[in-house]
């Protein structure tokens, strides 16, 4: 539709067309869903369903699935961000058309719990003894190289240690997604030994986190770049946001329980500039999850917003985008970026008790 907002202005591309240093890069992650397999493999049968059943096994339904990730088609969205200067969500552009991944689209996707964490929380266990024995600094979280070295022996150890431990694994792959060296912070990896803290945590907001925060901060200048989190959401909201995209290479599953399950994907050679000519006068999208205006933002404590974002959104939501925006506008300088990527930053709750933070 054609804008009635006159002069008003949006956010501008991170990079013009066709020249952004991301294209002649190669993507890397962590979250393989062949480790999914290993950790299942090592843990037992037995406990397989308590991982299925947990707030994030949706990890485990989705290595189940049979799905195939395709790095190229997320590459390409990645390279036409709009420079947003919020952290906590991206907007890409197909053929001038914008669409968003903010915690509600990565919430939609993922089925996951994606609500605020409660900061009044006074929660704690005593976890030394069990770290102790899986040969981990009991004041840190384990990485995944250290859970690996204990699947060979775990068999042997309760049900509902290997649960722990089976968490742990899908912690590691699926929500922060980080390499095999680093550690899950503390004060969320020893929520595996209390259940009931463990399904109310918002995991869904962690995982968001940490995979966005990879995206915002990713060093261009390098031969190949690192994604944390779990990174097939985004290949799921590229088939979920544009349809076209999903109906010629997504191979979609009717009556999956969330999008995240829905699709087998594919590892497709996309010609994006055949595609948007083969979808004729616009390339059909799905801006957004649509929220009353009081409520276009998901709830950060930090969140910074800028005008431009804010025309964007409000006039997507008005029906009076101006899509004809960024074929006049010229991309704007982008920032010298971070080189490294941490975990991301989850609150502590306040602890009691014996417990090293």
């Amino acid at each position: 539709m054609a804008s009635s907002s006159g002069e008003r202005k949006y956010p501008r591309r991170l990079y013009d067309v066709g020249k952004t240093p991301i294209q002649g890069r190669s993507m890397n992650h962590s979250c393989y869903l062949a480790n999914v397999q290993t950790v299942l493999e090592a843990v037992g049968d037995d406990v397989v369903s308590d991982l299925r059943d947990s707030a994030i096994g949706v990890i485990v339904k989705l290595k189940e699935l049979g799905y195939t990730w395709s790095a190229s088609c997320v590459h390409h969205f990645l390279a036409n961000q709009l420079a947003i200067e919020s952290s906590h969500e991206m907007w890409s552009l197909i053929d001038c058309m914008p669409l968003r991944f903010s915690l509600y689209e990565f919430g939609e996707i993922t089925g996951l719990n994606c609500d605020p964490f409660d900061k009044d929380e006074i929660w704690d266990v005593e976890h030394e003894s069990f770290w102790l024995e899986m040969k981990v600094p009991t004041s840190e979280g384990p990485t995944f190289k250290e859970l690996q070295d204990i699947f060979p022996i775990c068999r042997n150890w309760s049900r509902e240690k290997r649960v722990m431990i089976g968490l742990l694994g899908l912690l590691c792959i699926g929500i922060f997604g980080i390499s095999s060296n680093s550690r899950i912070p503390l004060h969320c990896a020893k929520r595996v030994m209390d259940p009931e803290a463990f399904q109310r945590y918002p995991w869904g907001r962690v995982g968001f986190s940490s995979l966005l925060e990879s995206i915002k901060i990713v060093t261009y200048g390098k031969k190949s770049y690192t994604l944390h989190g779990c990174v097939h959401a985004l290949l799921i909201w590229i088939f979920e946001y544009v349809p076209g995209i999903g109906e010629k290479f997504g191979n979609r599953i009717e009556g999956a329980e969330v999008p995240l399950l829905s699709w087998l994907g594919s590892r497709p050679r996309i010609n994006f500039s055949d595609f948007c000519a083969q979808e004729k006068k616009n390339v059909r999208v799905r801006h957004m999850v649509v929220k009353p205006i009081e409520d276009r933002y998901p709830k950060w404590e930090d969140n910074e917003v800028s005008t431009e974002l804010d025309n964007m959104i409000q006039d997507i939501l008005n029906g009076q985008l101006n899509e004809k925006y960024w074929e006049v506008v010229a991309a704007t300088n982008p920032r010298k970026r971070k080189i490294h990527v941490d975990p991301p930053v989850v609150p502590d709750t306040v602890d009691v008790g014996p417990s090293t933070k």
